[in-house]
């Protein structure tokens, strides 16, 4: 009796990322100068990333948001480009948003 060889993989998801939600925020203007506004569900300490074409962590913080926008203004020293800002609220919740500086 013949049979052909089937080979099973079997890929899993790292258990931090299976418990995590998707954070709901907002930033403004975009495309941006560098200066750049964030609007977030609720108040509290955010981390807050930038990270660049190549997936490097370019800028990193701590810092306490509030629901206003006009409080939570960042100013960047970005060259041109397109960036990702990852952030992560005080429950582990993860949002990512393209940040284009022109």
């Amino acid at each position: 009796e013949l049979s052909d060889s089937i080979l099973v993989d079997f890929a899993s998801i790292d258990p931090r990322l299976q418990d995590t939600r998707q954070l709901n925020f907002n930033i403004y203007p975009n495309p941006s100068d560098g200066h750049i506004s964030i609007a977030v569900p609720k108040k509290g300490l955010y981390n807050i990333q930038i990270i660049n074409f190549n997936g490097k962590v370019i800028y990193s913080t701590k810092q306490n948001l509030s629901l206003f926008a006009t409080a939570n203004e960042l100013e960047f020293e970005l060259a041109r480009g397109t960036y990702t800002l990852q952030l992560t609220d005080e429950d582990g919740n993860v949002g990512v948003k393209k940040v284009v500086v022109k």
